[in-house]
């Protein structure tokens, strides 16, 4: 087990194989969603990103987990395609692996990601979530995924905002994280609205 981002959660790193394969073992999203939707309050599914779930595993024989992206992303259309026969409007995609340091193959695996995840889910909106950091030398790439929104996180790098509007589409959604959500105490949300 190892530390989640910069939390003091913690999550069993996924180990994997040069042959691995991958599979949807779970109808959780599925049925939560449906749950919901009987008592009329529209949610909207989260899902860990296919990049950050693989750079945040580990290959037995120490390769790049990234090379599995082929074999990851048909469960991701699997996955997108049952919410999208359900009704769902938005999926919340993660990846705070964009606030790190990307390797070219990283980069690369992202704009494939995203392009293949999008041509899936044309009947939904897309949103890609990063928290607990700026996304500093991501922006570009961050901006130019294929989605239809993006979320970033001022509370941890409010410093970020200008060089994001620089760089962000006009016709996607910006979301803004201005509310601290492990801190214990009240919102200030005269900060908040400054921002």
């Amino acid at each position: 087990m190892t530390k989640w981002c910069d939390t003091n959660y913690h999550y069993i790193v996924p180990e994997f194989t040069k042959d691995q394969e991958f599979k949807l073992s779970s109808s959780k999203i599925f049925d939560e969603y449906e749950e919901a939707k009987k008592t009329d309050i529209e949610t909207r599914p989260v899902l860990i990103g296919p990049i950050t779930y693989l750079s945040m595993g580990k290959m037995e024989d120490d390769s790049d987990p990234i090379a599995l992206l082929p074999k990851l992303l048909p469960v991701y259309d699997e996955i997108l395609i049952r919410l999208s026969i359900a009704g769902v409007k938005w999926v919340q995609i993660d990846e705070p692996y964009l606030a790190m340091d990307l390797t070219e193959a990283q980069k690369g695996a992202y704009l494939l990601a995203y392009s293949a995840i999008k041509s899936v889910a044309e009947n939904m909106g897309i949103i890609v979530t990063t928290y607990f950091e700026g996304l500093r030398e991501n922006i570009e790439l961050a901006c130019a995924l294929p989605v239809d929104a993006l979320h970033i996180d001022l509370r941890r790098a409010p410093d970020q905002l200008d060089d994001v509007l620089k760089a962000f589409p006009e016709e996607k959604i910006l979301s803004l994280g201005v509310v601290d959500g492990r801190n214990i105490w009240k919102n200030d949300l005269g900060t908040s609205l400054a921002i």
